[in-house]
């Protein structure tokens, strides 16, 4: 019986074929869209004229990049007189939600603006315009499926009005729509900036992430200004767990980030895109457990990477120094990560890491997705399960303005802790929520402790006399994380065989198995390269001159065998079968 094999080949088509799927989240300009409006030209144009810009980066997500030239023709146009440059941002390195500042710092530029959704992240360096885009939708209709919910509230509580940044054209009248259908209720509206200056001492104290109370009485909810009544002591009638929150948009990293935030809280919802609304509550409680689970799994992490999903977010370099520190008091070991975009094949190559912390903007902190090998965690996250004195209350905190000052604290905290324990105390176990045991953190070598010798450099007794430097018989251990996971591995890699290789390039010829397998035996004895090769010259001399010598050489190379004589620190080691069939 005859079978035919049918080989496959690839001549590349399929990936010309390949159909790509762009984010429609990211906004997408209807056909009846009036351009300028949409792309807000007029307030651009005097916007960078208001702040004399000469060098602009324009920087577009995925679903508005057919309308790039086009744009970038108009404000050439209309800033003929002032603009020098003009020019369009290649692939984000990250989110394009994020505000690339350093693809646009390489012509370089000294404004960029910021076209579709945003997560209003405050850069650190350069100011930026946001255009959201103007999404379609149904003011009226919005109204009347809103005000049914906010007449259902508890009178106590305040209504705020939150919004998708595409629907921010409309936010305003919808607002004051429902005041005028709900005169008893009490409602606040949440402004979003469309332009910011890092520059500005004031944009500085008002962080596009930032979601807590600033001193003027000024509340950030997902980038939204909300202004509170200030009392004459300066406090605020308000807080937080008195709100109920209205939204207008679909189902985006934006809700998401508001939610799991503030959780405990009533809010409504509003598609414009469907036209319906519900309440949200249930898919937080699910991902909020989902976020427990990963904080329980990350506790039990030995070796934790550090993964940068952000260059741009102020206080990114704050944050990623606060997580060194923190990792190294509570005894693991941790590595930097920059990858550019965060996909499942990058993290598979780094087996050896037992759970990543990534550092990004609000939007793009939660990538809880099955698919990954290893746990994925926030900075918030990893504090609370490194911390042995704070426990989860159900709150979310996802701006670095909030967070650095926890990670700070529970340094200090492990720093005080690990000065006053014993050994014994630092590898005490803990019980593991994930599969129910005692399990143990042991510290690695890094932030073990110090040595009796670095003990006394640090104390300040180091003298100037000589000494034994290690009157201890025993060798230092050093513990690896790495490479401890590396002897547990089935598969290493490949050999280099590099004393083959050396052997081969002084020899400058080829040997048979048997007398190459010897010569690497002697090689990896403590015998040098040069010397083995010198000694083999010397042996082929002597096979020439000798017939006696010549009949008893090896096939083929007529070589005699090198012998332990030739080198007396070394032993004589004949090999076996199994290591001549490795060579």
């Amino acid at each position: 019986m005859t079978v035919a094999l049918a080989f496959e080949t690839d001549d590349g088509s399929r990936v010309i074929q390949t159909q790509l799927e762009i984010e429609t989240r990211d906004g997408v300009r209807s056909a009846d869209a009036d351009f300028d409006a949409f792309y807000d030209l007029e307030r651009t144009v005097a916007q960078l004229q208001r702040g004399e810009f000469r060098s602009i980066a324009l920087q577009f997500p995925d679903s508005l990049l057919p309308d790039a030239p086009r744009v970038q023709h108009e404000l050439q146009r209309r800033l003929a007189g002032q603009a020098e440059r003009v020019f369009v941002l290649g692939d984000t390195s990250y989110g394009s939600c994020c505000v690339d500042e350093v693809a646009a710092q390489h012509l370089p530029s000294d404004c960029i603006v910021h076209y579709g959704r945003t997560c209003l992240s405050a850069t650190s360096k350069l100011p930026v315009i946001y255009v959201f885009g103007n999404s379609p939708m149904d003011a009226e209709h919005c109204v009347e499926s809103l005000v049914p919910h906010v007449e259902g509230l508890e009178p106590a509580l305040t209504v705020v009005l939150l919004y998708e940044p595409c629907y921010h054209y409309a936010s305003r009248a919808i607002f004051e729509a429902l005041q005028s259908r709900c005169p008893m209720r009490r409602m606040l509206y949440g402004d979003m900036r469309t332009f910011f200056d890092p520059r500005d001492p004031e944009h500085q104290a008002q962080s596009g992430a930032s979601i807590s109370e600033s001193h003027d009485g000024e509340l950030f909810i997902g980038g939204q200004k909300i202004k509170l009544d200030v009392s004459e002591d300066g406090e605020t009638e308000l807080t937080p767990e008195r709100f109920a929150l209205l939204y207008i948009g679909s189902e985006s990293p934006h809700l998401t980030s508001i939610l799991m935030r503030y959780s405990s809280l009533q809010c409504f919802s509003y598609n414009p895109a469907t036209q319906l609304t519900r309440q949200e509550g249930a898919a937080v409680n699910r991902a909020l457990m989902r976020r427990f689970f990963l904080v329980q799994k990350a506790r039990e992490a030995q070796i934790i990477g550090i993964l940068m999903g952000t260059l741009g977010v102020s206080k990114y370099l704050d944050v990623v120094h606060s997580l060194q520190r923190l990792i190294k008091q509570s005894g693991r070991k941790s590595y930097l990560f920059v990858v550019g975009k965060v996909n499942v094949p990058k993290l598979a190559n780094y087996a050896e890491i037992d759970a990543f912390v990534l550092v990004a903007c609000q939007q793009n902190s939660l990538m809880d997705s099955k698919e990954y090998f290893k746990p994925i965690v926030t900075p918030y996250e990893l504090q609370l399960a490194l911390s042995e004195n704070d426990e989860w209350n159900g709150q979310f905190k996802t701006d670095f303005h909030e967070v650095l000052p926890l990670l700070d604290k529970t340094s200090a905290e492990l720093a005080e802790e690990n000065g006053g324990e014993s050994d014994d105390d630092k590898d005490r176990p803990f019980f593991s929520l994930v599969s129910g045991t005692y399990v143990t953190a042991g510290r690695s070598a890094a932030a073990g402790g110090l040595d009796e010798d670095d003990a006394e450099e640090e104390d300040g007794s180091a003298s100037t006399a000589l000494q034994v430097r290690n009157q201890r018989t025993d060798l230092v251990a050093y513990r690896s994380e790495a490479a401890e996971f590396l002897a547990q591995r089935e598969y290493r890699g490949l050999d280099p065989r590099i004393a083959v290789y050396e052997l081969s390039r002084l020899l400058n010829t080829g040997l048979d198995r048997e007398t190459l397998c010897i010569l690497v035996e002697l090689v990896e004895q403590g015998v040098h390269p040069e010397a083995l090769a010198a000694v083999v010259r010397d042996l082929r001399k002597d096979a020439a001159a000798s017939a006696t010598a010549s009949a008893s050489a090896s096939s083929g190379t007529g070589l005699a065998r090198p012998h332990s004589q030739h080198f007396p620190h070394a032993a004589a080691h004949e090999p076996t079968k199994k290591q001549r069939s490795e060579y």
